[in-house]
């Protein structure tokens, strides 16, 4: 290298937004928890029962891309990360291993009659 060159540093990527969200129970009973969700304040859902890919649904729906993160209400900790797209797509699910992430797809109200 000459000496009139001059090293260039890398370009730094740019890591995709993180979006917080705030989970907490909102009514237990012997069929289901539910949860209600909160996104900069604003209740996005108020009664889910798999919180952290509505989150991601509401807010893709939304045009909010990147990272969601999820904090447990009265946590110091966040629970869980993940990207947006991706969550958007997925629900838990039971398989033969137990609890598992599954495709997602809109409940079909012409399927019941």
């Amino acid at each position: 290298m000459s000496e009139t060159a001059t090293l260039q540093r890398p370009v730094a990527v740019p890591t995709s937004e993180v979006h917080d969200v705030e989970i907490g129970a909102a009514e237990h009973t012997t069929r289901a928890s539910l949860y209600t969700i909160r996104y900069r304040g604003e209740v996005i859902v108020e009664a889910a029962r798999d919180p952290e890919f509505e989150a991601c649904r509401v807010l893709h729906a939304r045009g909010i891309t990147g990272r969601l993160r999820t904090w447990w209400r009265g946590s110091p900790h966040h629970a869980l990360t993940m990207d947006i797209a991706w969550g958007a797509t997925r629900r838990t699910g039971e398989g033969k291993a137990g609890l598992q992430t599954v495709k997602w797809q809109p409940f079909d109200r012409e399927a019941i009659g």
